[in-house]
């Protein structure tokens, strides 16, 4: 605990440094930024009829944790968490490809780990949008949202039991938004593989999102409640979890610096078993630079065993649970907005095992997080 608390007063000294430096020289430093993240925009010529622009994609995470279990004891560890590139190209106008792989750089041999997007997508005059290829399938709140803008350092308990936590499925969709209607559907193969070699040997999910934005008649900046709903068909795949139905009911408020994400989901699984969880996450921008954030999970499994704990606490415990807590605090220090930012949180977590037969956890976990995107 000595350990976890001097980190935690470290992180949060240096990150109150960084940001009285900034201050004094912001303008400079935004300018840097901004040539350092134009290197990524390899080509761009509107004048050229088939290849618009090309651009480097790809983001870079790396992870300090560490959790402190009551019976099973402590671990702590630096990891390569993410490691992404590829590139974006905009052609014939109205065209987008898209390809990135995904690679490993705890484990370099071979360190490429597959493709994640691999796309083709075009918009319609109607401004309806449509994918085909491999890519994220998100739903959830914490699901639907990239890596890249997460506000905490790892996606919740909620999402990492009822989201399909592979994320990229090769398949199609469609999007769209009127006015403050927002749409998307899609079918998916719940193929496994690095690429596309299985995904016509496989079974499907089907995905549809709907959403409306009330900000306007709360005037406030955003107000929008959202439907997901997935329906998967039975497989021995690994690609997707376990799951016949997931059905989210979500929320994004913001309004100036003072912003709220909720979530509550429901999934059943194809042996009866039924999950169930709420999220509630408010957060504050201090300013520019700083922003506080504080996420409450609750997880239920009407069978033992039905729950799983996320990464790093299962470090300490691999067995399953049948009801999980979990309490994060987090301070974000943003130098170029998402681009580049450092996420330090901490979180308390309580599991209960009524099987009795290893997924019994009561811990608390810090995360220092660094996260680069382009």
């Amino acid at each position: 605990m000595l350990k976890l608390t001097s980190t935690l007063l470290a992180a949060s000294f240096l990150s109150l440094s960084l940001n009285a430096a900034e201050e004094t020289s912001a303008s400079s430093m935004e300018e840097t930024y901004d040539n350092i993240w134009g290197y990524s925009k390899l080509y761009s010529n509107e004048d050229n009829e088939f290849i618009q622009k090309i651009a480097f994609t790809g983001r870079l995470q790396y992870d300090y944790a560490y959790y402190d279990e009551d019976d099973t004891g402590s671990w702590d560890d630096t990891v390569w968490r993410r490691a992404r590139a590829g590139f974006k190209a905009t052609v014939l106008n109205n065209f987008t490809v898209h390809v990135e792989g995904n690679f490993d750089l705890e484990n370099t041999d071979p360190a490429y780990d597959g493709l994640t997007d691999a796309y083709l997508g075009f918009k319609l005059p109607n401004g309806l949008s449509i994918k085909l290829g491999k890519q994220s399938a998100g739903f959830t709140m914490d699901g639907a949202t990239s890596s890249k803008r997460l506000i905490t350092t790892e996606r919740s308990g909620l999402s990492n039991n009822l989201w399909f936590t592979r994320e990229y499925f090769v398949g199609a969709s469609l999007s769209g938004k009127k006015d403050k209607l927002s749409y998307k559907a899609g079918v998916f193969s719940n193929d496994a593989s690095k690429e596309f070699e299985n995904f016509a040997e496989e079974r499907f999910f089907l995905l549809f999102s709907i959403g409306y934005d009330f900000g306007d008649k709360l005037d406030v900046d955003t107000a929008l409640l959202r439907l997901d709903y997935v329906y998967n068909d039975e497989s021995d795949s690994v690609g997707t979890k376990s799951l016949k139905q997931v059905i989210s009911l979500n929320g994004q408020y913001d309004n100036g610096r003072y912003h709220m994400r909720a979530d509550m989901t429901n999934g059943k699984d194809f042996n009866g078993n039924s999950i169930w969880g709420f999220q509630i996450m408010p957060f504050v921008d201090l300013n520019d630079t700083f922003q506080v954030v504080a996420s409450y999970n609750y997880l239920s499994s009407t069978n033992d065993n039905g729950l799983s704990l996320n990464r790093y606490e299962k470090k300490l415990v691999g067995g399953k649970a049948d009801r999980i807590k979990e309490f994060y605090l987090g301070l974000n220090t943003y130098f170029y907005g998402h681009k580049l930012k450092w996420q330090n949180g901490i979180q308390f977590t309580d599991a209960e095992d009524g099987a009795n037969d290893g997924g019994e956890y009561s811990g608390i976990g810090f995360t220092s997080a660094i996260r680069i995107s382009w």
